[in-house]
């Protein structure tokens, strides 16, 4: 499993199956999820968008603040999660802390997830 990481702003923890219900939750409002697929009409929507990250096939987490599920940022490889030299970055955040960096605080972790993290995991 891929670790945890810290930022200036977020917390990135892996995804699990008990983050189907919190996500859920944020990705079944639109206003959340604009610049995401689509808004989730099950919480089987979440579980599917979560099924590769927890298969190993992608690397995604929740993102948190103070604890609290805000959002999700994850990685689609081009290939083989290890060895793969691209891949695309999906991100939601739930609509009542948008403004915050939190996003962008997110997408930067998962950027440099694939780099040699320092000692405490932060980036």
């Amino acid at each position: 499993m891929h670790p945890e990481l810290v930022g200036d702003l977020v917390a990135l923890v892996p995804v699990a199956v008990d983050d189907v219900d919190p996500l859920f939750e944020i990705a079944r409002d639109p206003a959340s999820i604009e610049d995401f697929q689509r808004a989730a009409r099950s919480r089987d929507d979440v579980l599917a968008w979560l099924r590769p990250a927890l298969d190993g096939e992608e690397l995604a987490w929740t993102v948190r603040v103070g604890g609290a599920i805000v959002g999700f940022v994850g990685l689609e490889p081009d290939g083989p999660v290890v060895g793969a030299t691209t891949a695309e970055v999906g991100y939601f955040v739930d609509a009542r802390h948008t403004g915050n960096g939190y996003a962008t605080d997110a997408e930067l972790g998962a950027t440099y997830s694939g780099h040699e993290p320092t000692a405490d995991r932060s980036f």
